[in-house]
């Protein structure tokens, strides 16, 4: 998802997005001020979401995609084990794919 372009953003935008960061805690209002500092929580949920992807996502179902060196792995069988079960039930429902 790409960002938008700073000079896209309108008042309202930001308004707006603030507010969601703040009621989601990701963020608190400083009273009597435009500052908004970032609490602990908000520190370690953005550092949850963006590492993610890089160290639990990837490296967990790259032996499931099939372009993936020939391994034998638990996941790789159980994706193999649904692809069958959606091809059987496929077939018997006698849906073309």
């Amino acid at each position: 998802m790409a960002s938008p372009q700073p000079d896209t953003l309108t008042p309202g935008r930001i308004t707006y997005d603030l507010r969601r960061l703040r009621l989601q805690g990701f963020i608190e209002r400083l009273s009597t001020t435009h500052r908004y500092p970032v609490p602990a929580f908000g520190v370690r949920s953005s550092l949850f979401f963006t590492r993610v992807p890089a160290r639990i996502l990837r490296p967990g179902l790259s032996p499931a995609m099939p372009n993936a060196p020939p391994l034998d792995t638990v996941v790789q069988r159980c994706f193999q084990q649904l692809h069958t079960e959606i091809d059987r039930s496929i077939e018997e429902a006698k849906l073309a794919a």
